[in-house]
């Protein structure tokens, strides 16, 4: 059970678009951090976790009116733990010794048709990298062999009315 807890949470975001379509993409870059405080008495959860990302999209790609993107980034991490805010001595990497094993990579693709004027197809693919975090390791002696993965698509139709 938790009391007396809080969290701040901080995010830095900014985009840029070409004046001009062509080779040159937009860009979308964001950073964001995380900070609890807590009077947790169990322990292990994140007393600091962070998230970044960067977005690439194309517009009028082979089509005027198509779009392309990707985009990549780490969903929230945890990169502080509760459990080790008083250590004092560090004596392996379970028991403090640096940033959790938490992170994960995320990756998209994607293409936009612009079928007609209210109809929109778009295919994607995205590849999740280790999505279980320090929850996925394997092993013991702090070995960190994750290999929980995952690839996937999925095929969009918005219809506007």
């Amino acid at each position: 059970r938790r009391s007396g807890a809080s969290t701040n949470s901080y995010a830095l975001n900014a985009y840029w678009q070409p004046e001009e379509s062509g080779w040159v993409p937009s860009v979308s870059v964001g950073w964001g951090i995380n900070q609890n405080s807590t009077d947790n008495k169990l322990g292990g959860s994140p007393v600091t976790s962070q998230s970044w990302m960067v977005g690439l999209k194309w517009d009028d790609v082979f089509l005027k009116g198509n779009d392309m993107g990707f985009a990549f980034g780490q969903p929230t991490f945890a990169t502080g733990l509760e459990s080790c805010k008083n250590k004092k001595r560090v004596d392996d990497w379970e028991a403090c010794g640096g940033t959790p094993f938490d992170g994960n990579y995320v990756f998209e693709w994607y293409y936009n048709f612009q079928v007609t004027d209210n109809i929109t197809v778009t295919p994607a693919l995205y590849y999740i990298q280790n999505y279980e975090g320090q929850n996925g390791r394997v092993g013991t002696n702090g070995q960190y062999t994750a290999s929980n993965n995952v690839f996937g698509g999925l095929l969009k139709t918005t219809f506007k009315f």
